[in-house]
């Protein structure tokens, strides 16, 4: 094993707690921006929740689930449910 990926969107894991709890060279993947809904995201607020890890350990930035099904362009998805296209 070489890291940990976390969902920090829908889980309740604190990332200070994780980063002293994993082994130093693990890569911890941060989950930080809604799979759900790409679209939105507050880049202010996702920062200040791992700012104090940048420079600590190797870090990567990614969404809290698979981007598998995230429509490419929105403009175009005339199906999707009001809450996930919001």
């Amino acid at each position: 094993v070489q890291g940990l990926h976390v969902d920090l969107v829908h889980g309740k894991d604190d990332v200070a707690e994780l980063h002293n709890r994993l082994p130093a060279d693990w890569l911890l993947s941060a989950g930080l921006i809604n799979g759900r809904n790409v679209w939105r995201a507050d880049l202010t607020e996702k920062y200040a929740q791992i700012k104090d890890l940048v420079g600590k350990r190797e870090l990567w930035v990614a969404s809290s689930c698979s981007l598998l099904h995230s429509p490419i362009d929105l403009s175009v998805e005339t199906r999707l449910d009001a809450e996930v296209k919001s």
